[in-house]
């Protein structure tokens, strides 16, 4: 009997320990945060709090305060209270906004855990984020004050360089003169228009003031004087450099530099055409045609240069040069200037007077559309600011149950969300959006009557990759997590 009772107390002493409840390690979890979640306050807080039921470790770089834009507007995390609260200094003054405070952290059982809470200072944090809208196409009123301003300086800039540089006699002919007066008092109602409707900017004044000095100096070339050059380079140069300023290269030099060039040989290749067809052909001194045709290879060389340039910054992806209005714009200059470039090469095999006079009126009426499409072109946001086509994505949630995602955007900001879900009805619908550096932005859906469901928050403030992480509720015991990835522009 000792024996089997010894037996028995070993058993018992082996099955003790698996049949004793032991505590489990759980992933740590927000306790409470100070703004609270979904909160609107009348002032900016000096601090973000959030406090955790177990000591966190950071994940670099991964803890932040962000405003509705993406914007980091943190100052720094710190670990305190036994490193189960962060705090996160603000700056003195936020405007107001939409703000949200993120983490990825590390609990004490090693997982990976993230979050979000958002607050709004001054209005709702689930207000839509207040991101600038891109620049639509141009009004009638400021499209043709564009377009005269490119007409302007191909007959007031473009016809008078051409005749310094080739034909030195042409400044005195009357229609050398009406052509550069039509092109001035152009440029002068482009730019009363642009000040009447815009106000008066610095690019403005100084294409003023370089219309100002373009007209002393076009009197000076038309008597004679050699003190009209240095003083017509100058505005010229000028004129361009506000124009280029005022358009799609603002904010930099190499692109205004780039721009300016490009404005400049523009100009004088369609200036020389204009002064070619209407004075120098019709005339009897058909001398310089040799010289003209090597000055307008170089200002096209010059135009095909910078335009690639310029066509590098503003198209990206390559897919929003034939889905976007500036990329379609941009397709059919190309075009037209390929034209008039096989014209000219056939028109200049044999340079004849002859043949001249057949081929360089059309290429002027070539020049004319070139100059609508730039007009165009240039009002048109840049196909980098507005690439965002909408996109359908397919989740599956097992059991024959599907989420189809429609994204009426994948530009960077606010994204319209619709979500179907096939095969069963969900009761609940929860998502969030997170990417490499932004570790989780809420998405609240709403159903609608048609049993889908639509997004009354959801904003991806960075281009990049993201992650929708979408939580389907069909039961108290049914509930399906699934992630579909997607890329915004």
């Amino acid at each position: 009997m000792r024996s089997v009772a010894a037996l028995i107390g070993l058993l018992l002493a082996l099955l003790l320990p698996t049949l004793t409840p032991t505590p489990a390690h759980a992933h740590a979890v927000l306790v409470s945060s100070n703004p609270v979640d979904g909160s609107v306050l009348t002032t900016a807080p000096a601090q973000v709090s959030l406090t955790f039921d177990e000591p966190v470790r950071m994940v670099p770089g991964a803890v932040q305060v962000i405003s509705s834009t993406g914007t980091k507007v943190d100052r720094g995390a710190t670990l305190v209270s036994g490193d189960t609260e962060i705090q996160l200094a603000l700056p003195d003054r936020l405007p107001r906004d939409g703000y949200t405070a993120m983490w990825r952290l590390v609990s004490a059982d090693g997982h990976e855990i993230s979050g979000s809470v958002s607050f709004g200072v001054g209005q709702s944090p689930t207000a839509p984020p207040d991101i600038a809208p891109v620049d639509g196409s141009l009004g009638i009123g400021t499209a043709v004050a564009r377009g005269a301003r490119y007409a302007g300086l191909v007959l007031c800039v473009g016809v008078l360089a051409a005749a310094m540089l080739v034909w030195r006699w042409a400044p005195t002919r009357r229609g050398v003169r009406a052509m550069v007066e039509s092109g001035w008092l152009l440029l002068f109602g482009a730019t009363v228009f642009d000040a009447i409707t815009k106000g008066m900017d610095r690019p403005l004044g100084v294409q003023s003031a370089c219309l100002v000095a373009l007209l002393a100096a076009a009197v000076l070339l038309a008597q004679g004087h050699r003190a009209g050059t240095p003083l017509f380079v100058v505005a010229a140069t000028g004129l361009a450099i506000g124009v280029a300023a005022a358009g799609h290269a603002t904010g930099s030099v190499a692109a205004i530099a780039s721009t300016t060039v490009h404005l400049l040989a523009m100009a004088v290749w369609l200036g020389g055409l204009c002064l070619l067809v209407l004075v120098v052909l019709p005339g009897k001194d058909h001398g310089g045609i040799e010289r003209w045709s090597r000055l307008a290879f170089g200002c096209v060389a010059a135009v095909l240069l910078t335009g690639e340039y310029q066509a590098w910054r503003q198209v990206s992806p390559l897919e929003s040069l034939w889905q976007t209005d500036y990329g379609r714009a941009l397709c059919v200059k190309l075009f037209l200037v390929t034209a008039m470039l096989v014209l000219a090469y056939f028109g200049r095999r044999r340079l004849t007077t002859h043949r001249l006079c057949r081929t360089v009126p059309i290429e002027v009426g070539g020049a004319a559309l070139v100059l609508l499409a730039s007009t165009v072109l240039t009002g048109q946001p840049p196909a980098r600011n507005s690439f965002g086509p909408p996109v359908d994505l397919t989740a599956s949630l097992q059991s024959g149950r599907e989420a189809h995602i429609h994204l009426g955007s994948t530009r960077r900001g606010a994204i319209p969300m619709e979500v179907t879900v096939s095969g069963a009805r969900a009761s609940a619908l929860e998502g969030t959006l997170s990417s490499t550096e932004i570790a989780s932005l809420p998405v609240h859906f709403t159903p609608g009557a048609d049993g889908r469901w639509h997004s009354t928050y959801a904003t991806a403030p960075r281009s990049g990759l993201w992650t929708l992480r979408l939580t389907v509720t069909f039961g108290p015991t049914d509930a399906i997590v699934v992630g579909v990835p997607f890329r915004t522009w």
